[in-house]
């Protein structure tokens, strides 16, 4: 999954569960979604922490 395709899947979710009526929610869907954003998590701190000054440096090469 990519992380577009689940942000998107995240969005229409929400959207079904803050405005329809009696809306039935997969638990495996969630679990799915949950899986993704600790993908997603963990690959934006990979690459945070690749840029020059890593992720405290916030990619400037800047010293904190």
């Amino acid at each position: 999954m990519t992380f577009h395709r689940l942000l998107d899947d995240a969005f229409e979710l929400r959207q079904a569960a803050d405005y329809e009526v009696d809306v039935t929610i997969n638990p495996e869907v969630v679990r799915g979604m949950i899986n993704g954003g600790r993908s997603f998590l963990a690959a934006a701190s990979r690459y945070l922490e690749e840029l020059p000054g890593g992720a405290e440096g916030g990619g400037r090469g800047e010293e904190a």
